[in-house]
Parts: structure tokens; C-alpha cells; sequence
């Protein structure tokens, strides 16, 4: 068979047409040739696309990434089955490669190798040799009187232990060959064809049908998981932009691989028609020559056919698989400004809801000290300030990083049970501040009496009041102070304060 990749395009030229063909102004055909190294390397990069493509299923974030994954994948196995169709074919137009220089060890084990083949055949010889002796001796034992029978069978009995003795010499020889043999010629892997079978039978395994994918629905409720929704959607958009590069770089190696195919194979189609101009004016005794000539080059063209088609496949699959990725990736990126709209406009939100808080904090303390001249008051009203504030900052926060309220509302619901059985004393205490700073309530100053203590009142706090007690009947400091619970307004013993007479307004 003719190799293309061997011959210059002159020397391609003059053998296809011979001196009947050597007409003025035909044009050499550029050399091209066709690597190995090259197919080998298409073969490594188009199951590495797939397996990429495979192990990406991790990074689908949405369910109908299931459909372009599914395409994908499906895209990648058949351009891998192309190109094995393609370096299955092309394999035939590949030149041999170059002898490499033996080893000193290699040398010598294919020189031990040929000794012990020398041995082997030496020794089976022998054997040989013992037979014919000992069917010469069987036909004189027939013959042979029966006094000199004894002697001729004791003779062929030697005979036959020599033969087994060198017989199994031989087998155990040619065993040590065989291993020899096998240490010097290497596995069929070593070979270009077995390099393309050891592939197959990798993309065979790493293509074995699996569990599809499973993509639940894009969690996108609450800052917090807007924000992880954010985050496995830009992992999408780089393992897609990263299938893109890889699919060009696959698609330039195949174009690559089919460039020098599609040279040999404008050449030889412009060799044929120049041949087959020939048939025209040729006289009967050049025909056979032409004939041959044309049928050369038909089976030529044939075989570089089957390997050019699988890769123009190939090469449309990619397209194929860029559309696919295209699509795919506006897809994830339409999702992904969606969701980055959603947590700008949540954060935002927020933010104003922040804001909103402290304006009217800031609005509640400018009011307060402008138009509540008691100061016992405004220390109240600015309690009750923080108060309102730090619940509704809370609230804010609480509403835009929760998103799940159902579960929420019954945890919290079950915490603030336990939370009013364990607290119910500091709660209804707290609950008679209210009561207590009121317009008819009590304050530093006042004169009280409670549970039998009678005493000025010191202070006023959120859950309990101080008494400093009065004794006797001129009512003098005792020098202890009484502390009440705010909750005793609600038992049954009153408490009872001096009323101060208010002056009518006129």
C-alpha cells in the first residue's frame, strides 16, 4: 500500500501517471503527512471532554440544566465514537515509526532469547532422531528371534527414557522461550493499534450508564440563600464557559488532524482527473496502465474517505455542542441576573428598613427632649425609645435574612412558651413599669406604703423600685432600704401613696 505521508507530491505524481502523464505545467502537490502522536492526542483530549463534561453534573443548579447536561453529554459520547472510527481507519494511512535503538538490556535478552531457541530446536531434534531409533528397533523386535528380543527391548526402553529425558528438556525450553519472547517484543499496547484499543476500552468503562442527575428547584427565598444561590450559579457560568474552551480546543485539534487528510486528498483527486483525461487519447496498449492507475488511486481515495467523513462529523458535533453550550449558558446567566436583582433589591431594602429605624429613633429623641420637660419622664420615654427601636431593628434584619417562616414561627413560638413560664415574674414586673411611670404612678420622692413599710421612694426601674424606710411616729430614717418587686401592684395588698392636689385649670 501506498503512504502518502512517505512520498513527496512530485515523486506521487510521476508514479500515478508515469511518462505518458508528464504533461507541461503540472502543478507539485504540497507534502502533508499524518502523525501518530497527533491521533493519539486527539483520541486523549475527545475522552477528556467527556469525562469533564461528566464530572460537571455536580455544578447543575437549576432543574432544567438537567436537559442541556443530558445533550451534552450525549454530544461528547458520539464525537468520541467518531474519532475512534476515524483512528481506527486512519491507522493503515500512518507511517511506521522509526526504529529505536535497543537497550543493552533488551539486546541481551533478545540474544539469550535466540540461544535458548537454538537449545530448544537442538533438543527436538534429538527426540526426533530417538524416535526413528526406536521404530527401527520395533521393527527388529518383530523380526528378531526370541532369545534377542530381551536385549532389543532393554536397548529401546534406554531409548525411550532418553527420549522423555530430551523432551522435556524441550518443553521447558520453549517455555523460558515463550516468557523471553513476550520480555522482548513488549505488549500490544506498545503498538499504535494497541494504544487506540487500550482508549477504547477506557472511554468503554468511563461511558458506562449512570444515575441521571438530580437538580432540585433554586432556593431563592431570604438574603442568606439568594447569596448561596448566587454562588453555585456563577460556578455553573465558569464550568460552562470552561466546556466552551475545551470544545474549541478539541475542534482545532480535529481540524488540525483533517488538514493534511484533506491535502492528500485534493491531490489525489487532481492526479485522478489528469489520469483519467488520459484515457481519451491513449492507445490501447497504455489502457491497462491507466486502468491500473485509476484503480490505485480509487482504493487511495477510499480509505482517506473513511477517515475524513467520521472527523467532518465530528467537527459538526462540536458546533453542535457550542450551540448547546451557548444556550446553556444563557440560560444559567438569565437565572443569575434574576437572583443578583433579587439581592440587590432585598439588601436594599434592608437597608431602607435600617434607616427607616433610625430616622424615627432619631425623630422619637429630638420630640422627647423638646417637649417632655420632666426629666423622670424623658428618661422614661427614652427607655422606651431603645426599646422600640432594638425590636424593630430586629424585625428589619429578622425579615430580610429569614426565609423559611413556617418552621421559624414554631420555634419561635415553642421558645417563647418556655420563655414566659420561666420569666413570668420578670415579664409581669416589667408589664407594671408601664403601669407604674404612668400619669397617676409613682416616682422619686414619693411617700408609700407597702406590705407594712412605709418609705420615700428612691428609684423607679423596668422590674423593681427601692424604698428608703421610715419608722416611728415622727417617721425618721431606720438607714435600711426596702426593695420591691414592680409586680406587687397586682397582688391583692394595696399600695398606698399620698394624693397631691392638682390645681384646676381656669
Amino acid at each position: 500500500m501506498l503512504r502518502f505521508s512517505r512520498l513527496p507530491g512530485p515523486f506521487l505524481f510521476l508514479l500515478f501517471l508515469g511518462a505518458a502523464a508528464t504533461a507541461a505545467g503540472a502543478d507539485a502537490a504540497a507534502p502533508a503527512t499524518l502523525s501518530g502522536a497527533a491521533l493519539i492526542s486527539h483520541l486523549n483530549e475527545s475522552i477528556q471532554w467527556y469525562r469533564q463534561v461528566d464530572e460537571d453534573k455536580q455544578w447543575l443548579a437549576q432543574p432544567s440544566d438537567v436537559f442541556f447536561w443530558n445533550r451534552q453529554r450525549d454530544l461528547a459520547a458520539q464525537a468520541v465514537r467518531l474519532a475512534f472510527v476515524g483512528a481506527n481507519a486512519e491507522l493503515p494511512l500512518v507511517a511506521p515509526a522509526a526504529p529505536q535503538k535497543l537497550s543493552d538490556a533488551k539486546s541481551q535478552a533478545i540474544a539469550n532469547q535466540a540461544k535458548i531457541a537454538n537449545l530448544a530446536a537442538s533438543r527436538a531434534d534429538r527426540v526426533r532422531k530417538l524416535q526413528m531409533d526406536m521404530a527401527s528397533l520395533d521393527g527388529q523386535i518383530a523380526k528378531a528371534a526370541p532369545d534377542g528380543k530381551a536385549s532389543l527391548a532393554a536397548r529401546r526402553s534406554a531409548l525411550q527414557a532418553e527420549a522423555n529425558l530430551f523432551k522435556a528438556m524441550e518443553d521447558a525450553l520453549q517455555k523460558v522461550g515463550d516468557i523471553m519472547t513476550a520480555q522482548a517484543q513488549g505488549t500490544g499496547a506498545n503498538t499504535l493499534a494497541g494504544q487506540v484499543d487500550a482508549l477504547q476500552k477506557i472511554f468503554d468503562g468511563v461511558s458506562a450508564a449512570g444515575a441521571p442527575p438530580t437538580v432540585p428547584s433554586l432556593d431563592t427565598n431570604g438574603l442568606i440563600k439568594q447569596t448561596l444561590a448566587l454562588i453555585k450559579l456563577l460556578r455553573s457560568l465558569k464550568t460552562v464557559d470552561r466546556l466552551v474552551a475545551e470544545t474549541l480546543q478539541l475542534q482545532g485539534l480535529t481540524v488540525g488532524i483533517q488538514t493534511p487528510i484533506r491535502a492528500i486528498m485534493r491531490d489525489i483527486t487532481r492526479i485522478g482527473d489528469k489520469s483519467a483525461d488520459q484515457v481519451a487519447g491513449a492507445n490501447p496498449r497504455q489502457l491497462p496502465g491507466i486502468e491500473q492507475r485509476l484503480a490505485s488511486i480509487s482504493t487511495e481515495f477510499t480509505q482517506l474517505a473513511a477517515v475524513t467523513i467520521p472527523l467532518r462529523q465530528e467537527l459538526l458535533i462540536h458546533d453542535q455542542s457550542l450551540e448547546n453550550l451557548q444556550r446553556w449558558r444563557e440560560a444559567v446567566a438569565q437565572l443569575y441576573q434574576k437572583v443578583l436583582w433579587s439581592l440587590f433589591t432585598r439588601a436594599g431594602a434592608i437597608l431602607v428598613g435600617i434607616a427607616a429605624v433610625f430616622g424615627i429613633s432619631g425623630f422619637w429623641r429630638r420630640m422627647t427632649l423638646r417637649y417632655v420637660q420632666d426629666e423622670e419622664r424623658r428618661r422614661q420615654f427614652l427607655l422606651v425609645r431603645r426599646v422600640v427601636t432594638g425590636a424593630l431593628m430586629i424585625t428589619v434584619i429578622f425579615l430580610g435574612f429569614v426565609s423559611d417562616f413556617g418552621s421559624l414561627a414554631t420555634i419561635a413560638g415553642m421558645i417563647t412558651a418556655g420563655l414566659a413560664v420561666a420569666l413570668q415574674s420578670i415579664i409581669l414586673s416589667m408589664v407594671a413599669y408601664f403601669f407604674m411611670i404612668g400619669r397617676s404612678g409613682l416616682r422619686a420622692g414619693d411617700r408609700v406604703t407597702i406590705a407594712g413599710v412605709t418609705g420615700d421612694v428612691m428609684h423607679v426601674g423596668p422590674v423593681r423600685f427601692y424604698v428608703k424606710e421610715l419608722a416611728g411616729d415622727d417617721l425618721h430614717p431606720t438607714g435600711r432600704m426596702a426593695i420591691f418587686s414592680n409586680a406587687v401592684i397586682f397582688q391583692h395588698n394595696p399600695v398606698f401613696r399620698p394624693i397631691t392636689e392638682e390645681k384646676s385649670p381656669r
